[in-house]
Formats: structure tokens, sequence, C-alpha cells
């Protein structure tokens, strides 16, 4: 996500997102980030977002809520960094 991470030492270089961005004359009916996106699921592709209130005028459209967001974020190898 975008939150700032506490638990990284200042000057640790991001992860990188893979693929392109999306074309936004082409876009589906679904998430434009589901085939960047390592929390992916089916339904990312045809079904766009439900939107979530993350903080005040702060906002999040993913099919994962953010509490299940971090903890796979955790979880999954490719999101415990790597060099850009």
């Amino acid at each position: 996500g975008s939150l700032p991470r506490l638990d990284v030492a200042e000057k640790t270089r991001l992860t990188p997102i893979k693929g392109q961005p999306p074309d936004l004359i082409t876009l589906s009916d679904g998430c434009p980030f589901w085939d960047r996106c390592g929390y992916v699921r089916p339904e990312c592709r045809d079904v766009w977002p439900q939107h979530e209130t993350v903080g005040p005028g702060h906002g999040v459209h993913c099919h994962i809520p953010v509490a299940e967001r971090e903890s796979l974020r955790v979880a999954l190898p490719h999101f415990r960094g790597a060099p850009a």
C-alpha cells in the first residue's frame, strides 16, 4: 500500500510494481491494476472494487479489506521487498 512503513530503515529502496500502468483508453470493468497487483483475485479482472475509507480524506478501491491486505503483505514473499 501507500502507507508509510515505520518498520523499515530510512533510505530503503522501494519495492517496484511489476508491469506497466493501465491503458486508460481500454479499461476493463474490473480493477485497472488487476494484472499488476500482488493481491489479485479472480473477481479483480471483471468487477470494479468497492470503496473503503482508510482515514480522513483517504480511501481505496480493493476487493480485499485493508486489514486482510496487511496480513497478506506480511505473509507473501513478493511483498517483503526487492531492489528497484
